[in-house]
């Protein structure tokens, strides 16, 4: 993966429990020997559960996590709409904060997006062919 403009844009409402692992492994995963990881956007909508304290304490540890705290919006739709808006790299990847969709694939996707000149490469948890 030559590219390293890769935005990372994940959607949460009440992960407080699964926010900080998921961005320390997308930090440790992608952005190993200069990888291709510019920045984790965590769209959060005003999570009652502590979810935004987290990425605050992670984005000042590491500036590559930034926050965009949605108090007068809310819906997964919107939040990862204002989350791409809100990227600065020329790829990005939408990824479930739960941990349901693994960062491992990233490397996989992102190859095949610039291998075969793609505009898109949608994965699943479901498995499944192309």
């Amino acid at each position: 993966m030559g590219q390293e403009n890769l935005s990372v844009v994940l959607a949460t409402y009440n992960e407080v429990e699964t926010i900080g692992p998921m961005v320390q492994q997308l930090l440790s995963q992608l952005g190993q020997d200069g990888g291709p990881l510019l920045e984790v956007i965590v769209v959060d909508d005003d999570s009652p559960d502590g979810t935004a304290q987290v990425v605050r304490r992670l984005s000042r540890q590491d500036p590559r996590v930034r926050l965009l705290l949605r108090c007068d919006r809310f819906g997964l739709s919107s939040a990862i709409r204002d989350g791409l808006l809100s990227a600065s790299g020329e790829l990005a990847v939408v990824m479930d904060a739960d941990g349901q969709h693994d960062p491992v694939v990233i490397h996989a996707a992102v190859a095949l997006l610039e291998q075969q000149g793609l505009d898109l490469v949608v994965g699943s948890r479901f498995g499944g062919g192309r």
